[in-house]
């Protein structure tokens, strides 16, 4: 960790976000309000407000993918029933394509169906972009974002994920309707030593949730 700092002549402090930590030194850092969506394994949602990251009360902020999306609905690896990330994170999306196809579960076979553009397998990510987009809008309503930036291992699946997920959250948004874009074709801008962010008042390295 000091000698991180030394190289950087910065605090590092470590967090639990990667999809935050990746914008906060790409196109985060031209947008003092923005959202960092992260879809993998689970769904989270960071928020930089007024240049800094949002932590929450009980550094707890930023879990939608706990939010309830189906009352009583699958069983959540949290212990409760209906998270929205057990009904739409890459572990569901596989399990429907396990269960809809008859094949056994294979990440690399699911994304070579999305990428000869088999129904099945865009069916599977428009409806989990759907539902993901839903809950998106709600944040935007309450916390107004510039922009928001996908990441995560799910954004592999491009645009027959993510224009579900733009869809549905300017259905449902009430005023503003940010950019989504895909942290894999976001500009990245280096971070030199000696050189401030334009954007974040104090630089945080974090590791993956």
């Amino acid at each position: 960790m000091r000698n991180i700092e030394q190289l950087y002549w910065r605090e590092v402090i470590l967090g639990m976000d990667k999809a935050a930590g990746n914008t906060l030194f790409g196109v985060g850092r031209d947008h003092r309000d923005f959202a960092a969506l992260a879809i993998g394994a689970g769904i989270g949602c960071s928020l930089v407000i007024k240049g800094e990251i949002y932590h929450g009360s009980h550094s707890a902020a930023g879990k939608l993918g706990h939010t309830t999306s189906v009352p009583n609905g699958r069983l959540c690896e949290c212990g409760r029933r209906g998270c929205l990330m057990a009904h739409a994170a890459e572990p569901y999306m596989l399990d429907q394509w396990q269960s809809r196809s008859g094949s056994s579960i294979s990440r690399d076979e699911f994304a070579r169906s999305v990428e000869r553009q088999e129904d099945l397998a865009l069916s599977i990510l428009s409806d989990c972009g759907s539902r993901i987009g839903r809950h998106l809008a709600d944040m935007v309503n309450l916390f107004d974002p510039e922009i928001i930036v996908a990441g995560g291992e799910t954004v592999q699946f491009g645009d027959a994920l993510l224009d579900p997920i733009r869809k549905t959250m300017e259905e449902f948004a009430f005023f503003t309707k940010p950019e989504l874009c895909s942290l894999s074709r976001a500009a990245v801008h280096s971070t030199l030593p000696g050189q401030p962010s334009s954007g974040i008042k104090r630089q945080e390295c974090l590791s993956s949730c």
